[in-house]
């Protein structure tokens, strides 16, 4: 049994609806065709979906890969399609369709053979080279053989060749296995991987699932040498509406709320309940000024849309921290958290850059994080 996952979240995978990608024109080969006596996947029920999209990201993680794909086969005569994706940092239609020869087309076309970590080739893999930043150099391929013959091929591309290559065989081919049975009882894996890691009320991550995955992506950004950074969202002036219209209208708005968030980051970002109406959004790769332009897009969603009966549009302060090597998960919190509470009294609805690489260090030194002099954004 491969390592479950721990934490994820559906925000965080970007799932399509069997997206059809985009033809490859002048190819040197044919495109890969579907294999008989293969089937296209069942159409799948929300839960199930949330299951694969939490395998993919964990299967990423564990094996430390820079991007994570699932192929489903078409019906008879039809190219496949790309039916989740993580590491993308967008949607998958850019992927073109798998040609024959390539790493995806060699395991459609052979869905008996084992998994294979192999390098890609320039030009049968080349829009899977290009989906990601820097440019992926090889992959490891299993394919997902259910009991009831949905046919899917695993994908995890790296943009250097890792080193235990047996590994990452051996893991490939164990996740294509929970998958296939995720397939084949779509309820299977419900009580393994959904429970402890979801807040029921809003579908974000629970506060212990958010600390483990800042933690993981803190390492993973170590390895990597890549940037890091939160957000920490606090809805303004909640106390309000459970006041005025109760709480169970107010865990109504929480549960809006939350799905706002996750629409609104990346596949592999990730936004986790922090408690009441404060959130959490965690984004690998990401610099400071970009996660000041992602929290405005943030508060700007949140003020756009009609939550009735509510008078007036929602607002939340965002505190953007970005990770500096060597420190730890709460030090990057508490930048962002300090910066926000001190500001928040004074200009709510605004993205405060308490997280900044001085204020970082002076959490470290114990001394009090700025308020005043931060630069903030309004986004509402």
């Amino acid at each position: 049994m491969p390592h479950l996952p721990r934490a994820g979240l559906r925000d965080r995978i970007r799932t399509t609806r069997a997206v059809r990608p985009t033809a490859v024109t002048g190819g040197l080969a044919a495109e890969a065709r579907f294999v008989e006596g293969s089937r296209p996947m069942t159409p799948l029920r929300r839960g199930a979906r949330v299951q694969l999209e939490l395998l993919l990201k964990d299967f990423a993680h564990f094996i430390d890969s820079d991007v994570a794909l699932l192929y489903e086969v078409g019906s008879s005569g039809q190219p496949p399609t790309v039916s989740c994706a993580w590491g993308l940092g967008g949607p998958p239609r850019h992927i073109a369709r798998p040609l024959q020869g390539g790493l995806v087309g060699r395991a459609l076309e052979q869905p008996a053979q084992r998994a294979a970590l192999g390098a890609l080739d320039p030009v049968l893999d080349s829009s899977l080279i290009q989906a990601s930043d820097p440019p992926l150099v090889c992959a490891v391929a299993a394919n997902v053989r259910a009991a009831s013959g949905a046919q899917g091929v695993l994908i995890a591309g790296f943009a250097a060749r890792p080193r235990e290559g047996s590994r990452m065989v051996w893991s490939a081919e164990s996740y294509a296995a929970v998958i296939a049975l995720c397939l084949d009882d779509q309820g299977a894996l419900n009580t393994l991987i959904g429970a402890g890691a979801h807040d029921v009320l809003t579908g974000c991550l629970t506060y212990e699932a958010t600390i483990r995955e800042l933690d993981r992506e803190i390492n993973r950004s170590a390895r990597g040498g890549v940037d890091l950074s939160v957000c920490f969202i606090d809805v303004d002036d909640f106390k309000h509406i459970n006041d005025r219209y109760g709480h169970l209208y107010g865990n109504e708005v929480l549960a809006r709320i939350g799905q706002i968030l996750r629409d609104g980051v990346r596949s592999c970002d990730s936004v986790g309940r922090y408690g009441g109406d404060e959130f959490i959004a965690i984004l690998p790769q990401t610099s400071e000024m970009e996660a000041r332009r992602l929290a405005g897009r943030l508060g700007t969603r949140l003020a756009e849309t009609a939550i009735e009966p509510l008078e007036r549009p929602l607002t939340a302060s965002i505190g953007v921290a970005q990770w500096i090597p060597g420190t730890r998960s709460e030090i990057v919190l508490e930048a962002a958290d300090g910066a926000l509470l001190s500001e928040k009294r004074h200009r709510p609805g605004f993205v405060i850059t308490g997280g900044s690489r001085s204020s970082l260090r002076s959490s470290e030194r114990g001394e009090s994080t700025p308020t005043e002099d931060d630069v903030a954004d309004e986004v509402a």
